[in-house]
């Protein structure tokens, strides 16, 4: 039975992350070293044994579940929870349903990106898994990806551009070495709470403009924070 991996939510007060013996913090170590640098191309797995150590992290929570039954899990895919959850290298990371404000950005950014995208006869979609294997896959907030990258199951082959909204505590960025492992031509991160954009190619971050705005290269757009919404192309998005 796989491990179980519970994705970060709000909790009241000071809370923890639980780790295996031997694993990285990952949002204290893993999560800026991917900001600040790509050279890294490996995660640790986390894989649970018989003790734990963990980390002060305000405001987050996060556990890991040495074995789950199966009834729980199919529950969880019966009330249609499970839609985001991931497994990776064989640790299934259960992923909490976004946030409205999260929920508005996705939405306003799928309908935005879809021109450039279609135009180039790519598609874009939401809650869509990028797979590696069948126990190793990611399921990004956007993916834009050619029909050749396509399968059945998701998207199997190199995603053209990759878009995660950063809510407080999540994985967006301890994912972004995955992402260009599985050949994506870029990954776009959105923090939630204050618009502020940071793009990364297969070489790296990506400088964004004096204005804070960045080039999608592969769709040839351009995406900027305004105030309390983005700009795409000159357009204001509703957020």
């Amino acid at each position: 039975m796989a491990s179980i991996w519970h994705g970060s939510r709000q909790t009241p007060g000071p809370s923890r992350r639980v780790f295996a013996p031997g694993a990285h913090c990952r949002g204290c170590e893993e999560g800026r070293r991917a900001d600040q640098d790509l050279s890294h191309k490996t995660l640790s797995s986390s894989k649970p044994s018989n003790g734990f150590v963990t980390c002060r992290y305000p405001d987050i929570m996060r556990a890991v579940v040495l074995e789950m039954d199966e009834r729980t899990l199919k529950e969880r895919e019966r009330l249609g929870l499970d839609r985001r959850d991931e497994m990776w290298e064989g640790v299934l990371h259960l992923v909490p349903p976004p946030s409205e404000r999260h929920q508005g950005i996705e939405n306003a950014l799928l309908v935005a990106l879809w021109p450039a995208a279609k135009s180039r006869g790519w598609r874009v979609r939401t809650d869509t898994g990028v797979f590696a294997s069948a126990s190793d896959y990611r399921v990004p907030d956007i993916v834009i990806y050619s029909s050749e990258a396509a399968s059945e199951r998701g998207v199997d082959g190199a995603p053209e551009l990759v878009v995660e909204v950063a809510s407080p505590g999540d994985e967006s960025y301890e994912k972004i070495p995955w992402y260009f492992g599985r050949g994506a031509k870029a990954v776009l991160v959105i923090d939630r709470d204050t618009l502020a954009l940071k793009l990364y190619a297969q070489g790296g971050p990506v400088p964004a403009a004096s204005d804070g705005s960045v080039l999608l290269e592969p769709l040839d757009v351009r995406v900027a924070p305004s105030g309390a919404t983005l700009v795409i192309n000159g357009t204001k998005l509703e957020l």
